[in-house]
């Protein structure tokens, strides 16, 4: 399958790195992307590159009840995905275990291992 084979997309992380990388060679390809994130003014700049072919989304990936609100809109506005790529992650925080707080930890593992199990 090459990038141009899907349709409409969802990428979660859609703001920077990988997840950005990957949205911009979708819509290359033609495909409608709804893009994930918490950082509206880059998915804004993103966007621009195909503003009738994508759907911008700002919901906190570990939120399944926002997961499923955002999901249903997606299904409305483009059809079902043919890709969804969840990708939204952070990291650092903390140096060692010992040092670390727990709530940076909690909200690590929330968006990292719950993050994708919503998505």
């Amino acid at each position: 399958m090459t990038v141009s084979s899907f349709g409409n997309a969802v990428v979660t992380g859609a703001c920077g790195g990988l997840g950005q990388a990957l949205a911009r060679e979708l819509m290359a390809g033609g495909a409608r992307v709804a893009l994930v994130g918490l950082q509206r003014p880059a998915l804004d700049a993103l966007a621009a590159m195909a503003p009738d072919r994508c759907a911008i989304y700002l919901p906190d990936v570990s939120d399944a009840t926002a997961m499923q609100a955002m999901a249903a809109d997606v299904i409305k506005r483009f059809g079902v995905p043919d890709l969804v790529v969840a990708n939204a992650g952070v990291a650092g925080g903390f140096d060692t275990a010992q040092a670390s707080d727990l709530a940076v930890m909690r909200r690590m593992l929330e968006i990292n291992l719950l993050g994708v199990a919503t998505t």
